[in-house]
């Protein structure tokens, strides 16, 4: 995998435990400025490849500043960590009671799901064959929270089971 790394942000992001459960083999820190990568003559396959990696990288910075301690009766960093890993969380979230967890089938495929456990019991959602990051990606993406993404409704929810 790709190691670029460019001035322009510190190393008190990396230390964040948002960006450590990665190897290290997957992180590429630059400015902001796409002719930085270019000036690495990088093969345009390869830019591609770096500005995928930035992409990812501003949205898990955004989606963490955003969500800073805000969450009821827990603290949301733990709480990501917990579902990022796909640990079992129970958690409420405007009269409801949601329950994610992610494990490995027997086929080998790692499967993330959401269920709605009160009022009603039913899988809200689930996604199967992508590792631990394009899992929780995705669930990032979904309006699963009454028509709301995950960081959205997050200051409303309580985490349950802490």
């Amino acid at each position: 995998m790709i190691n670029v790394i460019i001035s322009g942000l510190r190393s008190h992001i990396i230390q964040n435990s948002l960006l450590q459960r990665e190897s290290p083999k997957y992180f590429i820190i630059m400015s902001m400025e796409k002719s930085s990568v270019k000036r690495q003559n990088l093969p345009l396959k390869e830019q591609r490849k770096c500005f995928t990696k930035i992409q990812r990288f501003i949205s898990n910075t955004k989606n963490f500043l955003r969500g800073c301690n805000k969450m009821l009766n827990g603290n949301i960093r733990g709480f990501i960590d917990k579902l990022w890993g796909g640990e079992e969380l129970i958690y409420t979230y405007n009269g409801k009671k949601y329950f994610s967890q992610g494990y490995t089938l027997e086929n080998g495929l790692y499967r993330f799901e959401v269920q709605q456990w009160e009022p009603e019991g039913k899988i809200l959602w689930y996604v199967e064959g992508l590792d631990h990051q394009s899992s929780f990606d995705k669930f990032l993406e979904q309006p699963l929270f009454d028509g709301k993404r995950f960081w959205d409704a997050e200051q409303d929810m309580e985490w349950v089971d802490d």
